[in-house]
């Protein structure tokens, strides 16, 4: 059946083919004219539902989700289906799509000095505001599906934690940087000795079924020289408590693009790392070979591994897609572009600060709405840090303020007037539900800047 043209009346609909009548029908008598509904249908049949007041011709937006009842007050198109129900929809006309307006900074893991309520891993279920981490490298992995929880690393303890409903808790590592041992079962058992050895976790993202995947930088036990080589590579953790080098894990090289991922060779230290939003491909930093590699799914090391920008990527502040599939980074050798490359694979350079600001921008992420956000640092305690947001090809700052050391007092408080001291590895990271997540690592911290 073609698409609906958005032009289309009612009397247009009417005169679809019998498939869709049926369907239309059936979802009346479920639902109520007018209301969102269920639609079942068979094996071929594909429909396209009218629901009451939408625009006059309202545009087709290009979006297919999983299936769910659609709004009133738009149309859908039903695309292929199964013989239990269909796989997705397209809508046609949705309602604008709100924009968060960051307001409000909360603190919600860390809290100086290091070490308060014993050795990290060694105490269970505490606050996360009440944990103690080693060393400033916290970076963020947000829950794609329970809003507010998070898995964070402590990049000198060498190991990840959980935090669920503001409760820590020890997901993986066991402190040690040689990962000689990494492919035995984690427990999952909070400060479980037997865990298996991480190294320095650098960043790491979460897909939608509690995956957590990651890239590191470790040694490896050699027993025939009693060395501990260098290797870097990329970790997956499943949600049952084991964990795979899914790349690398091998000593530091590029070898290995067009094949499986847990054959090829990573550079030393690979970076940052994310999930694109629609193919599910891990895409990271391979920084010690100055570029950005892909993984095609599945993401077990069975998937083929490619570069997507070569030499010289020189990535800095993180990785992040924008809802159409362009990637952004910051350009590491000036640390004042931000740089993209176009689903169509087209590298430009899209915003620089002005020449007038001190500032460098230090970490990066994109929101739903495809804005940029950049936390911005002028290594000088008198211009301090600023929280800022790039759009249509303008910065606008959304915070200024002095670089002090101390967490806020109080939290949660405007974002206008919060404080930050970030250092070590600074990250950013926006969540399903728009919070946007800071590493204050000076502070050893982790923020929060909700939307109002």
């Amino acid at each position: 059946m073609s698409e609906l043209d958005v032009g289309a009346t009612d009397a247009a609909i009417a005169r679809a083919n019998d498939a869709t009548r049926r369907a239309v029908g059936r979802r009346r008598a479920a639902a109520g004219d007018g209301a969102g509904g269920t639609v079942r249908l068979g094996t071929t049949e594909l429909a396209q539902v009218k629901l009451d007041n939408r625009p006059a011709g309202a545009p087709v937006v290009a979006y297919l989700g999983p299936w769910e009842p659609p709004a009133s007050g738009q149309l859908v198109e039903i695309v292929p289906t199964t013989d239990r129900a269909p796989q997705g929809w397209r809508v046609v006309g949705a309602p604008p799509v709100r924009c968060p307006v960051y307001a409000m900074v909360y603190h919600v893991a860390g809290i100086q000095p290091p070490f308060v309520g014993g050795e990290p891993g060694s105490v269970p279920g505490i606050s996360a505001t009440e944990f103690g981490f080693i060393g400033p490298g916290q970076a963020v992995a947000p829950s794609a599906t329970a809003a507010g929880d998070f898995w964070v690393t402590d990049e000198q303890a060498h190991r990840i934690y959980a935090v669920t409903s503001t409760v820590i808790t020890h997901y993986a590592g066991n402190g040690d940087l040689d990962v000689s041992g990494l492919n035995n079962p984690i427990t999952g058992l909070p400060g479980d000795s037997t865990a298996a050895g991480i190294g320095v976790q650098y960043d790491l993202v979460a897909d939608l079924y509690g995956t957590v995947y990651s890239v590191y930088f470790a040694t490896r036990f050699d027993a025939d020289t009693g060395q501990h080589n260098p290797t870097s590579g990329l970790m997956r953790f499943l949600p049952g408590g084991t964990l795979q080098i899914i790349c690398g894990g091998l000593p530091p090289g590029m070898e290995g693009d067009g094949g499986r991922s847990e054959l090829a060779a990573v550079g030393t230290s690979p970076r940052y790392i994310t999930l694109h939003p629609t193919d599910g491909s891990l895409v990271f930093a391979d920084t010690g070979n100055n570029s950005i590699r892909r993984i095609a799914p599945p993401l077990d090391g069975k998937g083929i591994i490619t570069t997507l920008v070569g030499v010289p990527a020189s990535v800095a502040g993180g990785l992040a897609f924008d809802p159409d599939g362009n990637l952004y980074w910051i350009k590491s050798t000036t640390l004042r572009d931000v740089v993209r490359r176009t689903a169509a694979g087209v590298v430009s350079t899209v915003y620089t600060l002005p020449v007038d600001l001190p500032q460098r921008m230090i970490a990066l992420t994109v929101d739903r709405c495809g804005r940029i956000l950049v936390l911005l640092d002028s290594f000088d305690p008198i211009w301090g840090m600023q929280v800022g947001q790039i759009e249509g090809g303008a910065l606008t700052v959304i915070s200024n303020l002095p670089r002090l050391a101390g967490l806020a007092t109080p939290s949660p408080q405007p974002i206008a007037t919060a404080t930050y001291a970030t250092g070590g590895s600074s990250h950013l990271r926006v969540a399903a539900d728009d919070t946007v997540y800071i590493s204050d690592g000076t502070n050893r911290a982790v923020r929060q800047i909700r939307g109002a």
